[in-house]
């Protein structure tokens, strides 16, 4: 094959397998939920070389590569992919994507309480109240329910059924200042009505 057609076509499969991960992207701005232990998002970019060992790595299979997008610098850099999964780290001992990262762009946490990756949001018109999400979450009092008599539930348990039927107003909410964003509620939504936003948005937000 001459070089010129080698070229072309290797060129060729490249557009294609980025465009096979176009949509993967969460964000509209530029920002992407990172694995756990990621550095800021200014840096991050510069320092990851996009060896996709994090995502090889990742025994949930919840990490994918930044698809094809107008931000070009960060096609080929990991986030979180709710269609395949959640990151477990904060239920079970797991920082796998961040012990096999060769450079500094992930970087082992000595806390993975005090980490976070942005936060849940529910689309409450599209929410059928299966509560899923709260028998998925891995934090307490992340995920909340309306409670007309008084503070907001915690537990599944405690919900009455008058409240928490499909046709009902009343839905779970997050609360954002606990929500660690993992996207384990997200992934196991029947309906998918759950985002996760990247942290640098939920800090912009706040």
């Amino acid at each position: 094959m001459k070089r010129r057609d080698f070229l072309k076509y290797t060129g060729e499969f490249g557009f294609m397998i980025a465009l096979s991960g176009a949509g993967i992207t969460l964000s509209s701005s530029g920002y992407y939920v990172r694995p756990p232990g990621a550095i800021v998002e200014e840096r991050f970019f510069k320092k990851c070389v996009k060896c996709g060992i994090c995502v090889q790595v990742c025994p949930t299979r919840s990490l994918d590569f930044v698809g094809l997008t107008t931000d070009l610098k960060n096609i080929g850099t990991p986030t979180l992919n709710i269609e395949k999964g959640g990151c477990i780290a904060w239920r079970q001992p797991c920082l796998k994507c961040t012990e096999a990262c060769p450079t500094d762009a992930l970087s082992k946490p000595p806390d993975i309480k005090k980490i976070r990756m942005g936060s849940a949001l529910i689309r409450e018109k599209e929410c059928i109240n299966c509560l899923m999400c709260f028998l998925e979450c891995p934090v307490d009092g992340s995920i909340l329910f309306p409670n007309p008599q008084g503070k907001p539930f915690l537990k599944t348990k405690e919900i009455p059924s008058s409240l928490s039927h499909r046709k009902s107003s009343y839905k779970p909410y997050i609360d954002n200042f606990k929500c660690i964003g993992c996207g384990l509620c997200a992934a196991i939504c029947p309906v998918r009505c759950i985002d996760i936003t990247p942290e640098k948005e939920v800090r912009m937000a706040v």
